[in-house]
């Protein structure tokens, strides 16, 4: 695991400079927010800071300085890690896309996969937005459907010889219209997402250990789903306490967990496929 990190960041150096950079500006932003409010001595919450701080916290945690308080706590927290993984899944599957473009290949992914996934994203954030759950609780949901669509096509635009992911995607994008405008109850959408969900990474999984390797598949990207699975099960769990939601997370983070596993065990064998397959396009 630590040769898989230091590889990474001697692999992305310009990664940990913009990680770092964002860490600096965002923290100067809320040290001058918090001096501002302090001043005028009134709870000032502007957007976009009010998606997550509101009013009432704001004069618990900054003027009556009780940064204990439990309830505002619970929620303010809640929101701020909901939002953070939402702008974060924006990011989520580009290095995937970039290792596809950089290879000219979709070597190693499974798009039965990717295609069942984006079954399962449409079922949750479908059944989000039919309960009336807040953006904060989903938002990552369709970001990575895009994304998914994006490493679609572009595994058909790669592929040798006859790929039916072009019939695929037809038939996500009618299912997409189909569950949005249909009677199905959320419950059912959420149980969908579970079984697909499972459906969806088990031919990968097994496509990795028969090959021995994990092609495109990326650490960044894994790491990221399993943080963003375990961030999600709390803010679920605070702001809606949804059984058939929090067992949707937990199903994905036990799968997500596996793959990720399968990339770190299987690092040294995808890097000697990798560049087999970049010598032989050189040629």
């Amino acid at each position: 695991m630590a040769a898989a990190i230091r590889g990474l960041v001697k692999a992305h150096p310009g990664l940990v400079v913009a990680v770092s950079a964002l860490a600096t500006f965002g923290l100067s932003v809320a040290v001058s927010y918090v001096l501002y409010v302090r001043a005028i001595g009134e709870p000032w919450v502007p957007f976009p800071i009010s998606l997550v701080l509101t009013e009432e916290c704001a004069d618990v945690f900054l003027l009556k300085l009780d940064l204990l308080h439990k309830d505002c706590l619970k929620k303010t927290v809640s929101k701020g890690l909901g939002y953070a993984i939402v702008v974060a899944s924006a990011g989520l599957k580009l290095p995937v896309i970039a290792n596809v473009v950089r290879a000219r290949s979709a070597m190693g992914m499974s798009t039965s996969s990717v295609a069942l996934e984006s079954v399962a994203l449409v079922c949750g954030f479908t059944a989000a937005i039919k309960k009336g759950n807040p953006f904060s609780l989903w938002g990552e949901l369709l970001l990575i459907f895009l994304q998914n669509m994006v490493l679609m096509g572009l595994a058909r635009s790669f592929s040798e010889g006859r790929d039916p992911s072009i019939v695929v995607l037809l038939g996500v994008f009618a299912f997409v219209g189909a569950a949005l405008a249909g009677p199905i109850p959320a419950d059912l959408l959420l149980s969908l997402s579970i079984v697909i969900t499972f459906a969806s990474r088990v031919p990968q999984i097994v496509a990795n250990f028969q090959q021995k390797h994990t092609g495109v598949l990326s650490i960044i990207t894994q790491t990221l789903q399993v943080l963003g699975n375990l961030a999600r099960l709390g803010t679920v769990a605070v702001e809606t306490n949804d059984p058939v939601t929090l067992l949707s997370y937990v199903f994905a983070l036990a799968l997500n967990g596996i793959l990720l596993g399968q990339v770190i065990m299987y690092w040294s064998n995808t890097k000697a496929e990798m560049n087999k397959k970049t010598a032989k396009k050189e040629e």
